[in-house]
C-alpha cells in the first residue's frame, strides 16, 4: 500500500511540474521608441522551453500587429537561458509596417550573437543570446534614390550598376 501511495504522489508531482513548465508570464505590447515596440515573455519556472516563449512573443507582436492594420517586423530578439536563479526569457523587438509595400525583400538578413560568462571553475553562470534582423527596405524606393544620385553626378554610372546589381541579388 505504501508502494502505490508513493507512485501516486511521484506521479502528482512530475504531472504539477510538466504542467507548470508549460506556463509563462509576459508583457503586454510597449513602445520603446518611434515604431519599435517590444514584448517580452518569461518562464514560470526553470523547464519552460525558450521556443515556447519565442512563439508566444511571435504571436502576440503579430496580434497587435493586426490589430493596428499592419505586419510586425522583427528587429530583433533577445533570449536568456535558464540558470541558476534565472527562468528563461525571451525579449522580441518589432516595428510596424505596411503589409501592402510593394517590393520589400522577402528574406531580410539575420545576425546572431551571443554572450556567455563562466564562474571559476567554468561553469556557464549566464548565457544570453540575440538575432538581430535587418528591416525589410523597398527595392523600388533605393533604385529611384540610386537614380536621382547618379543623375546628379554624386554616381558616375559604373557605381549606378553595381549598386543595382547589389541591390537586385535582394529580390531573388
Amino acid at each position: 500500500m505504501k508502494i502505490l501511495q508513493s507512485i501516486i504522489l511521484l506521479l502528482a508531482f512530475f504531472i504539477t511540474i510538466f504542467m507548470l513548465a508549460g506556463c509563462t508570464t509576459g508583457s503586454s505590447v510597449m513602445l520603446i521608441g518611434n515604431n519599435t515596440y517590444t514584448v517580452s515573455k518569461s518562464g514560470t519556472t526553470g523547464f519552460t522551453p525558450l521556443g515556447v516563449l519565442r512563439k508566444e512573443a511571435y504571436e502576440e507582436a503579430n496580434e497587435f500587429a493586426a490589430s493596428k492594420g499592419m505586419v510586425a517586423a522583427v528587429v530583433s530578439v533577445n533570449e536568456i537561458r535558464a540558470g541558476f536563479g534565472l527562468w528563461p526569457q525571451v525579449e522580441v523587438r518589432f516595428s510596424l509596417v505596411d503589409s501592402s509595400s510593394v517590393g520589400a525583400i522577402e528574406n531580410p538578413t539575420a545576425v546572431i550573437t551571443s554572450t556567455a560568462a563562466y564562474d571559476a571553475k567554468g561553469r556557464s553562470q549566464h548565457t544570453q543570446s540575440a538575432i538581430t534582423v535587418n528591416p525589410p527596405i523597398d527595392i523600388y524606393e533605393e533604385l529611384e534614390k540610386l537614380g536621382k544620385l547618379r543623375d546628379s553626378g554624386v554616381l558616375t554610372d559604373d557605381e549606378f550598376k553595381k549598386e543595382k546589381e547589389r541591390l537586385l541579388k535582394f529580390q531573388r
